[in-house]
């Protein structure tokens, strides 16, 4: 990793830390994630709507696109392996729908491991050259502005980055915290020691959300129920995922929740036998008899819109926030694993109608941090765009740094 600062975010808009910021903590060792979650402290591993819905997207209209004159052409930057049949896989079967389901468009360009360094910004000036729209499915922040700022005619999206303020870039995500909600109400009937695990990433919003949602949901039905971190601070880090499955399940947890861009954790879990709730797709096949659900993508339609608007020169990018694609309509849950109970099925499944009817939602006061403070008030909830931004773990979550 390279070792030089992180400028300031553009714009007024808060700046989170980004895996960036985090790559570059002195303290982080990579490989040491298992020792101190033994004594059950914070230990290290490692990846749109208005304010109030998520947004659909609007991908059928994509398809009566007319072909433009010349190729329009899409590059694609991925923080992992391309085939690591997880959150890039996801991305890239996106890329390959495009020529597809839109005539003349060329998606041949792709970098993978692109990484969190400065490096980076040297690729994304590779792509800009010579492609109309560069897509980066990860938040590489102040690595990708200034090149976006060299090529004001080239569009960019910015998977789950936090700066609306760019012309030229457009940022998007999905509302990952639904279907962890669903998930946690399976894991709250499944687990035994009433301990639930979960590998991460960076200490993000999306750590939060996952963890949060994961811990609400199994507390819906159980509420004895308490969920360990441990940080891997990298999406794909096979030994450091290996090793942190592994020291969450020697502490007692039966039900891990993971994060990471391969299928790790979900093989662990079936060796030790022990659950698994897992993110990207449905990897079933690894851990058949682990597995318990996944909160699957699907990048799709997203992309056959956006490069569909560029095209007829609709194309905008969101000053008031990010995409945020809905449980659904970007990212749902799958069927549930063969060895589920029936009863936690159930369960699952009526809190996922529960949720997309809006009878209730996952940050509904009243709510507490795992300090005690009170966050949400009883008769309030946070909004979509509020959600995207959280930065506090609920009661009962802990280890997320």
């Amino acid at each position: 990793m390279a070792t030089d600062s992180v400028q300031p975010a553009r714009g007024s808009q808060k700046r989170l830390l980004t895996p960036s910021d985090w790559s570059r903590r002195d303290f982080v060792k990579k490989g040491a994630a298992g020792a101190a979650l033994l004594g059950l402290g914070p230990t290290v591993l490692a990846a749109c709507g208005d304010d109030d819905e998520p947004a659909a997207t609007t991908a059928a209209a994509a398809e009566t696109t007319a072909a433009p004159a010349e190729p329009f052409r899409v590059g694609f930057a991925y923080i992992s392996p391309r085939d690591d049949n997880g959150w890039s896989t996801t991305h890239d079967i996106g890329r390959l729908s495009l020529p597809e389901r839109i005539p003349n468009v060329v998606a041949e360009d792709w970098v993978d491991n692109v990484p969190l360094s400065a490096e980076a910004t040297q690729i994304f000036e590779n792509l800009a050259q010579n492609n109309n729209m560069v897509v980066v499915c990860s938040e590489y922040a102040d690595l990708l502005y200034p090149v976006a700022d060299r090529h004001p005619d080239v569009t960019f999206l910015e998977c789950d980055g936090h700066v609306y303020d760019i012309p030229n870039v457009r940022q998007y995500y999905i509302a990952h915290w639904d279907p962890a909600y669903v998930m946690g109400v399976a894991a709250g009937l499944l687990t035994e020691s009433n301990r639930l695990g979960y590998v991460g990433a960076f200490p993000t919003a999306t750590v939060f959300n996952d963890t949060n949602a994961f811990l609400l949901g199994a507390r819906s039905v159980n509420p004895d129920v308490e969920l360990q971190v441990v940080m891997v601070f990298s999406f794909f880090d096979p030994p450091g995922a290996t090793q942190a499955t592994n020291a969450l399940i020697d502490g007692g947890a039966d039900v891990i929740f993971d994060v990471q861009d391969d299928t790790t954790p979900l093989q662990i879990c079936e060796e030790r036998g022990v659950w698994s709730c897992i993110w990207n797709k449905d990897n079933r096949e690894f851990g058949p008899n682990a597995f318990v659900n996944a909160i699957a993508l699907d990048w799709n339609d997203y992309y056959v819109d956006q490069v569909s608007k560029a095209i007829d020169g609709t194309w905008t990018n969101r000053p008031d926030g990010p995409d945020q694609l809905a449980m659904g309509e970007g990212c749902d849950i799958t069927p549930w694993g063969q060895n589920v109970p029936q009863e936690a099925q159930d369960a699952g499944d009526a809190a996922y109608a529960a949720l997309k009817a809006g009878e209730f939602g996952v940050y509904d006061g009243p709510l507490f941090d795992n300090e005690g403070n009170e966050r949400i008030a009883a008769g309030e909830a946070l909004t979509v765009r509020e959600m995207y931004d959280v930065d506090w773990s609920v009661e009962g979550v802990t280890g997320v740094l």
